[in-house]
């Protein structure tokens, strides 16, 4: 949380996230609930860009379950 997306070196994120980062995608849990519902719609709005696509494939089907893994994420966040 807090955290610029598409920059942990090693990691092999899209295209599509690394120029999310670029452009200033910070992760909050409001972005980490959008995301993971839907990936690459969440990629394809910031962007703007509709052949934006991300790496992950699973979609998150309960908000609330998702807003628990970005209260986990905060506890272990640098920002913390």
């Amino acid at each position: 949380m807090g955290a610029v997306a598409g920059r942990i070196e090693g990691f092999r994120y899209s295209k599509s996230m690394k120029e999310a980062g670029e452009k200033g995608l910070v992760w909050t849990e409001e972005n980490v609930v959008e995301y993971a519902q839907n990936p690459t719609e969440f990629l394809r709005k910031f962007l703007d860009d509709p052949k934006a696509r991300g790496n992950m494939t699973y979609n998150a089907r309960d908000p609330e379950e998702v807003r628990d893994i970005a209260a986990f994420l905060h506890t272990i966040s640098e920002e913390n």
